[in-house]
């Protein structure tokens, strides 16, 4: 799903920060590796749909560029850079680790990010059955998974 991250992190009225990717497998067109928007990206979101992920009209303006890596690479980017992953059509894993640092002057919300996540869109082992979580909304952007 084509997605700007800034938008996840509003939760605590702060939306610039750096995601690290930290490629665990090969990462290839294949089996659906990083794709990015190159270029200079203003301190704003884009346009965009009711799930947060970028706008059909905003999305035919970009040219998308593959971003393949190898165990081991890590790829750093900031949360308005506009990117998505494709599906896996390979017989291969793309594991990949991302981890969201925000600005130190912004304080340390960590623990107040995860409960407040936790609650809204628990892990699939803590959710009670039959439970309507309702709309994950900034805890699941660009994320298929419900």
């Amino acid at each position: 799903m084509l997605h700007q991250d800034a938008p996840a992190f509003t939760t605590f009225s702060y939306d610039y920060h750096i995601t690290l990717m930290l490629s665990f497998d090969d990462a290839s067109i294949e089996n659906g590796c990083l794709e990015v928007v190159p270029g200079q990206w203003p301190n704003e979101n884009l346009a965009s749909n009711p799930d947060l992920t970028i706008s059909d009209e905003e999305v035919q303006k970009m040219h998308w560029q593959t971003l393949p890596t190898k165990a081991g690479n890590i790829v750093m980017f900031g949360s308005y850079l506009p990117h998505r992953s494709g599906a896996n059509k390979a017989n291969q894993p793309r594991r990949a680790l991302y981890a969201t640092y925000n600005r130190a002057a912004d304080g340390n919300v960590h623990d107040q990010y995860l409960a407040k996540k936790r609650q809204t869109f628990p892990p699939d082992i803590e959710r009670i059955a039959r439970k309507d979580y309702g709309d994950p909304g900034v805890f699941n952007v660009g994320n298929p998974v419900r």
